[in-house]
């Protein structure tokens, strides 16, 4: 800013107070541009009714840092309007104004209270913005999409920087025009300005991209593949990226992509490629990994399953490609995703006349938990006491079942269908059993009433849930039967859907979820016989945390 330079007449162009009337024209734009953004985050507050007290409920709250910055900037500013360049004892401007910064490090502590509601020194205080995520969380609902969310993330995050940064530059101001008075040694502004831009803005933006993946995840599908990522993810992301870009003056925007990712399906970075659609140029990129937390989810390794709220985000930087449409290619050459570099504004505005050329890409990788219980679950189907019954099923396609029947004799026969899992957690964590099945069968029985002759037949199933370990059943979930005497038919169908809660599973323990069915009859001077099938298994069956 230069203003305290230009007072003292010590700043290049110090003797054209147009300079100073531009700067403050520059300042009051800045701060109207404040005001729309309180104004903004204001009716986003209304807007997910999310009130200022719950804001600061449990975050370290960094108002009073904030407006001791106001009041210095306000003072400068008067100084700036008041006097002519040059005109100002020097002694009084640094003794009165600029070494009161020095003094207990004033500014330095109001940056640092800034950053530590940011990134709270101890786990006693909330991050105000994870405060602010888990409180927007709470309000998303078909009324309010999650890009209002993200907005009112972003504003806030925004404002917090904007003040933050208005107290960067009057610490470098006092430090740069103490060095010219000679009361601290040359660089010492440069010092302070790259140790912030290092050790406070970076870590900073990086906890403003970790809260956007975490507003995200929250919002993600765990259940079904297909839609792990919310529908809007592409688009917040891409703006994320483009702020976080803008606060670390990196040297281009360019293309990027971003991979998001359950831990046990990506645990470290491959390179990519972007090739232009048009041309077939190729740009490769490095990935950089971060972690980000969401909900718990379902971890696998082979039928081993475990908790886990950590996932892995996969950054890429393809460099500053030229306009144009892109496809974002493995090393085996499939395409994970589409991405479109075009010019915008520094407001974030696709415009031709714009200055950045910029695109961004997200895919992701997840197995749903419907998908990876069917496919990581070892899935068993036997039999057993097959006695003029045949039995049907299939591991594979799960799904099992029984027919038998008998004449002036007796059947019966039992199988089952299960899927074994290993609980693999370090401690015991509550489980939640999910199931859906189609249970369906008949039974006969013609019994010669003239001859004495009697005849029954049964079917029946069952489902729950079995510890190998101990050998003891945890919970049957379900179980019906149906059946017949004398001369008769019935009927089964059912449509098991629930789920169960296992509130201490046990670390280490084998866990088989069954799908039992069994049949039975007899007849005298009669015949008899019955069928029973449980399928509609695949798909729905799962478990989540």
């Amino acid at each position: 800013m230069g203003q305290i330079l230009q007072l003292l007449g010590w700043g290049s162009g110090s003797s054209d107070q147009a300079v100073l009337d531009a700067m403050n024209q520059k300042l009051d734009q800045i701060i109207n541009t404040l005001n729309v953004i309180e104004s903004q985050l204001n009716q986003l507050e209304t807007q997910l009714q999310i009130t200022t007290d719950e804001i600061l409920a449990n975050a370290n709250d960094p108002t009073t840092a904030i407006s001791e910055i106001s009041t210095f900037q306000s003072e400068l500013t008067n100084l700036s309007t008041t006097n002519t360049v040059g005109t100002v004892n020097q002694s009084i401007i640094l003794n009165n104004y600029a070494n009161q910064f020095e003094a207990s490090f004033k500014v330095d502590v109001d940056v640092t209270i800034i950053h530590d509601a940011m990134i709270p020194p101890t786990t006693v205080k909330v991050p105000v913005l994870d405060n602010f995520v888990n409180l927007c969380t709470l309000r998303i609902s078909p009324a309010v999409a999650l890009t209002d969310c993200y907005q009112g993330l972003e504003l806030y995050f925004s404002q917090l920087i904007y003040n933050q940064i208005k107290g960067v530059n009057i610490a470098v101001e006092s430090k740069v025009a103490q060095e010219k008075g000679g009361l601290v040694p040359v660089g010492t502004a440069k010092a302070y300005m790259a140790d912030f831009q290092a050790n406070v803005l970076q870590p900073e933006v990086a906890t403003f991209q970790a809260a956007v993946r975490k507003l995200i995840l929250n919002q993600g599908d765990l259940i079904n593949t297909a839609t792990f990522l919310p529908p809007d993810t592409a688009a917040i992301v891409a703006r994320a990226d483009f702020l976080a870009i803008q606060l670390l003056t990196q040297d281009h925007f360019g293309l990027r992509a971003n991979l998001i990712a359950t831990q046990d399906l990506v645990s470290s970075p491959i390179t990519l490629t972007a090739k232009n659609q048009a041309t077939g140029q190729s740009y490769p990129g490095n990935g950089t990994m971060a972690t980000a937390y969401g909900p718990a989810y379902d971890s696998w390794n082979g039928n081993q399953v475990s908790s886990n709220n950590a996932y892995n985000v996969v950054s890429y930087d393809f460099g500053p490609v030229p306009n144009g449409n892109y496809n974002i290619v493995d090393q085996s050459g499939n395409v994970l995703a589409t991405a479109q570099v075009q010019t915008y504004t520094t407001d974030y505005v696709v415009s031709d006349s714009g200055t950045v050329n910029y695109g961004n890409a997200v895919f992701a990788k997840r197995v749903g938990a419907k998908d990876a219980f069917n496919n990581n679950a070892n899935w068993i189907w036997w039999t057993n006491s097959l006695h003029n019954t045949g039995a049907n099923g299939n591991a594979s396609v799960k799904w099992t079942g029984l027919e038998g029947s008998a004449q002036n004799d007796s059947y019966s026969g039992t199988d089952e269908l299960d899927a074994h899992f290993l609980y693999n957690n370090s401690r015991s964590l509550p489980i939640t059993i999910h199931y859906a099945a189609h249970a369906y069968g008949t039974t006969y029985s013609d019994a010669n009433s003239a001859a004495g002759g009697s005849a029954e037949s049964k079917i029946y199933y069952r489902i729950g849930l079995w510890d190998a370990t101990t050998n003891q059943q945890v919970n049957q979930f379900y179980t019906n039967q149906v059946s017949t005497g004398g001369t008769g038919k019935n009927a089964l169908g059912d449509l098991p859907n629930s789920s169960f809660v296992f509130p201490n599973p046990s670390p280490g323990h084998d866990y088989y979820l069954y799908f039992y069915c069994t049949i039975n009859g007899d007849s005298q001077y009669g015949d008899a016989g019955g069928q029973i099938t449980i399928d509609g298994i695949v798909g729905n069956v799962y478990v989540t945390f």
